[in-house]
This record gives structure tokens, C-alpha cells and sequence, in this order.
């Protein structure tokens, strides 16, 4: 927190919103996490950064120093539940980490090193401090206090616009099951979206469902009126990612040992 660039990413909150989406071939970006040595997260999140890097570099607004992206991270294996936990009543159990995008590096093949050293080490980060650290605290807060403390920080936040915690936030999430019906019907795509935050203009979703990533894109349009031109970024990053890691002359990056979300396991990030 707080190493995010000042970005028109980063705009004054307003009640209007933005959607756009597509979809990326899931064997292309299988190709590049192989030939790379990544995870699959790492990929995404370096096609994200290509992306965002080229929309800012046409506008004359790519900040010096790289983005930061907040990633949500499922924190519930249905094989290993918390012990802890009450029965389910509603919504998700996540934790986040914040990462860089190195959207300060120009080679498609060298960012996506970047990205994958960085994200490893945020993910180590998180493993440290535990998952689940935060949310017990959060949950020990008495409403008295809790609530002037939210305040607070929303006053934080909209004072302090040209520092903001994160510039992007990204979920990966993934469908092991890409026959899904409804009825006598074959669900052919399926979406997903998160809100948008008030100090982020952006909020990128990608569901892996069957042969395809399905990427959902939320905005405040003061952030990216036209998400549609991203999404059209998004494909381009892929095809530049994809001709920098399996051309002859590239480097081999770091090779990285399979994750749960390489062997199918659902998750965030």
C-alpha cells in the first residue's frame, strides 16, 4: 500500500458505470504459461499489464514507476474447510495481496518476468501473514468502532486521490465443470464481475469456463470510458506475449513449479 503511481486509473468516484467484455483462447495463454515457466495467474496478470500499458502510452499517461494490481485469492477449500467457520450462510471467504505490474518494462517476455517474480514474492507475502489474519481481527472490531474507523478511511481516500493503495483490481476465476446447464440447456459462456472501488476505475474478472476466458470488464467511465478498446489491447497483449515466449530467440524465463490453480484446483488469483 501506498507504492501505487498517482494514474488516470485512479479518477474521483461517480455513480456511473462502464461494462465491456470478451474472450481470450485459453490454449494461447496455456501455451505461453508453458513456455514461459509461469503460473497461469502470472500470465494473466502480464497480459493485463501489457494491456493497460498501451492504453496509458496512447494517452500520455503511463506513470513512471509500475502499477499496482490488488488481487482477491479464494481462502476456502471445499476438501479442507476452516475449522473455525460456522455453517455457510452467504457470500465468499478471500483474502487479497497487492502486486506490480511492471507496466514500467516494454518487452512483453521481460514483463512477464517481472510480473511472475513479483507476484511470487506478494503471495509469499500473503502466506506469511495468513490468510485469514486480517478477517479475525475485522471480526473482533465492536460496530461502535467500526464504523467511524470506515469512515475514516473513506475520508482517507478521497483526500489522498494522488496516492492511491492500488490502481487495478484483477480476479482470475476458475470453472472445473465447463458443462454447466440450466434445464435442458448447455451454459456456452458464463461472466463474471466485481464492483468497482472508489480509488480504482477498473475492475477486471476473467472466468475460465470450457476453451475460453471470459474477461469482464467494470469501470468508472472518468477511468476508461471505452472498455471496449481495452478488451481489443487484450487480445493484442496475448499475441505479443505468445510470439515473445516461443520465438527461437527468446530467453527462457524462470521456470516456476506447477501451482494448485495449474492442476485445475478452483481459486482466485
Amino acid at each position: 500500500m501506498n507504492d501505487a503511481p498517482a494514474s488516470s486509473l485512479n479518477p474521483g468516484p461517480t455513480d456511473d458505470r462502464s461494462y465491456g467484455r470478451t474472450r481470450l483462447p485459453l490454449a494461447d495463454v496455456q501455451r505461453i504459461r508453458k513456455a514461459a515457466g509461469t503460473t497461469l495467474s502470472d500470465v494473466l496478470l502480464a497480459v493485463v499489464a501489457g494491456a493497460l500499458r498501451a492504453h496509458l502510452l496512447a494517452r500520455g499517461e503511463l506513470p513512471d514507476k509500475a502499477l499496482v494490481v490488488n488481487v482477491p485469492v479464494a481462502d476456502e477449500d471445499p476438501g479442507t474447510p476452516d475449522p473455525d467457520a460456522g455453517p455457510r450462510q452467504w457470500g465468499n471467504r478471500f483474502a487479497n495481496y497487492f502486486s506490480f505490474l511492471a507496466t514500467d518494462v516494454e518487452g512483453p517476455a521481460e514483463r512477464l518476468a517481472a510480473v511472475a517474480a513479483r507476484n511470487a514474492e506478494a503471495k509469499l507475502q500473503l502466506e506469511i501473514q495468513g490468510t485469514r489474519t486480517l478477517s479475525s481481527w475485522l471480526d473482533r472490531i465492536p460496530p461502535a468502532v467500526a464504523e467511524p474507523a470506515a469512515r475514516g478511511l473513506k475520508r482517507r481516500t478521497e483526500r489522498l486521490r494522488d496516492r492511491p493503495d492500488f490502481n487495478v483490481l484483477v480476479s482470475n476465476v476458475r470453472v472445473p465443470n465447463p458443462t454447466w446447464r440450466v434445464g435442458s440447456q448447455r451454459v456456452e459462456e458464463m461472466y463474471m464481475s466485481g464492483p468497482v472501488a472508489d480509488e480504482s476505475g477498473l475492475n477486471v474478472t476473467l472466468v475460465g469456463y470450457g476453451d475460453q476466458l471470459h474477461v469482464s470488464l467494470a469501470t468508472n467511465p472518468l477511468a476508461l470510458e471505452r472498455p471496449a478498446e481495452l478488451a481489443a489491447l487484450l487480445h493484442a497483449e496475448v499475441q505479443a506475449l505468445l510470439a515473445a515466449v516461443t520465438s527461437p530467440a527468446s530467453s527462457t524465463t524462470s521456470r516456476a513449479q506447477p501451482s494448485d490453480e495449474d492442476r485445475g484446483a478452483p481459486a482466485l488469483g
